[in-house]
């Protein structure tokens, strides 16, 4: 399994632990427009949204630092009732912050935001990132170098 499966699986099972039982929580779809969040009373969908890489270290670029995104959608059904979007929100950042995640740093929060809001279904996205150690395939490439000696041809 890749690290990013890793993160994500880690993610949905904490997700499974602190929303309620109403909730669908899962993997984004391979095919999201099949996805219907109104069939569900409240989903929440994980995916993989990128990664920043740290500086390394001087001409030593074999270790770098992996920041990676991941971006939790969630379709409620309205912000204060039953599947109410304020009490979740503040449930998930509670539960995810500085959730400690094996092979990375404790979970960052990134931010959360209404995206979109159509027929008493509210969408919102949450993003998290933690760090983890990126390692090239290859430790000690050959370099070239400058000889050491320079012989001039006299003639």
């Amino acid at each position: 399994m890749s690290v990013i499966q890793s993160i994500e699986t880690q993610l949905i099972a904490r997700l499974k632990r602190c929303l309620p039982s109403k909730f669908y929580v899962a993997g984004f779809p391979g095919n999201p427009e099949a996805f219907d969040p109104a069939k569900m009373r409240a989903a929440a969908l994980v995916h993989y949204s990128g990664a920043r890489y740290g500086e390394g270290n001087g001409m030593d670029l074999a270790r770098q630092s992996r920041e990676l995104r991941f971006t939790i959608v969630l379709y409620l059904g309205d912000l204060n009732g039953g599947a109410a979007a304020y009490p979740i929100l503040d449930t998930m950042r509670q539960w995810l912050q500085n959730t400690a995640l094996e092979g990375a740093t404790p979970l960052k929060m990134m931010s959360e935001r209404l995206t979109d809001q159509a027929a008493g279904q509210w969408e919102w996205q949450v993003d998290v990132s933690c760090v983890v150690a990126s390692v090239a395939a290859e430790q000690s490439p050959a370099r070239p170098r400058i000889p050491l000696t320079r012989f001039q041809e006299e003639g």
